[in-house]
This record gives structure tokens, C-alpha cells and sequence, in this order.
């Protein structure tokens, strides 16, 4: 199963200068640890950059640079000379009975957001210095939305709505 975790601001915000643009709530961080404790994630450069190897995961880079500029992950794919859904197919492979979460960045996401079963969807509350920026317009296409729930923050930290959404049983 591949699913992919991503959040947003009201503008469809993404990130700032590699990183995430808003404080994370305790809340926020709780939800973020336990959807990706014990998974599999999969992200591009940039976004290892941000998180490195994330607690608890079996970590994949997608790039055309060699592994040993990434200590800690399980291991790298090139994106020049496999698809997408042959990477994605290899790691799904190499992991059965995990789960697979794609988390970044922007680039994964568009290629990305039409081959998963589930999409984690978190809208933070707020408008945020961003650079960039996603047209999640058409990501739920063929999807339904399974359940939502509001993560509260706190006068520091911006409240956020969580949802779940799985790809219609065609």
C-alpha cells in the first residue's frame, strides 16, 4: 500500500526555504510520529535535507545522487533512469505488510499523488510565508474522504484538519 502524507496552508503552502513554513503542535508532531512510526517513507532530496532519516522508519530517497550522501536511509532510487511506478512498485516489493508514505516534497507529491491508495491530507490553519506551492485541485480525483479530525493547537501554534482519504473501488 502506498499513501502519501501531505499538508498545506490555506494558500495550498507548502514550504519555506526547504522547511515547513508553520510551528508544528504537540498535537500535529503526535499524529505526524504515530501515521509514519514503523513505516516505510520515501521522499526526494530536498525533503531529507528538512527530516534526515526520520525515527522508527525505514527511509528511501528518490534522486540521482549516490547513497552515501544520505547516511541513514535504506536506500535510493533514481528517478532518471526508473519510473515512477517501477520505483514505487520496487520499494512496495521490498516491504510487504508495511506501509509506504510518500512525505515530500512537491516534486514526489504531483508525480506522485495518482498512484497512492491513501492520501493524508493536513490543512493547517492560517495563511504562511511560502515558496512553494501545490494545485491539490485534482489530487482527490477517484479518491473519497474516509474521515477528517481537527488537531487543536494552541495561540502559538496553528490548529490543523487532518483527513483521510482512500482511493473508490472501481
Amino acid at each position: 500500500m502506498i499513501s502519501m502524507l501531505l499538508s498545506v496552508d490555506k494558500n495550498n503552502g507548502i514550504g519555506y526555504k526547504n522547511g515547513i513554513p508553520w510551528p508544528i503542535s504537540d498535537s500535529y508532531q503526535h499524529y505526524l510520529n504515530s501515521t509514519l512510526k514503523d513505516n516505510v517513507v520515501i521522499m526526494g532530496s530536498k525533503s531529507w535535507q528538512r527530516f534526515r532519516s526520520i525515527p522508527k522508519t525505514q527511509s528511501y530517497v528518490i534522486t540521482t545522487k549516490d547513497i552515501s550522501n544520505f547516511p541513514g536511509v535504506f536506500d535510493c532510487y533514481d528517478y532518471t533512469a526508473h519510473t515512477m511506478r517501477d520505483i514505487l512498485d520496487a520499494i512496495d516489493f521490498r516491504h510487504p505488510g508495511k506501509s509506504k508514505i510518500i512525505v515530500g516534497g512537491a516534486t514526489l507529491f504531483e508525480q506522485c499523488h495518482n498512484m497512492c491508495d491513501i492520501i493524508y491530507y493536513c490543512k493547517v490553519q492560517g495563511s504562511y510565508k511560502c515558496d512553494r506551492t501545490l494545485d491539490t485541485g485534482n489530487y482527490f480525483h477517484g479518491y473519497r474522504k474516509e474521515y477528517e479530525r481537527v488537531l487543536y493547537g494552541n495561540r502559538h501554534n496553528p490548529t490543523v484538519n487532518a483527513e483521510r482519504w482512500s482511493r473508490k473501488k472501481v
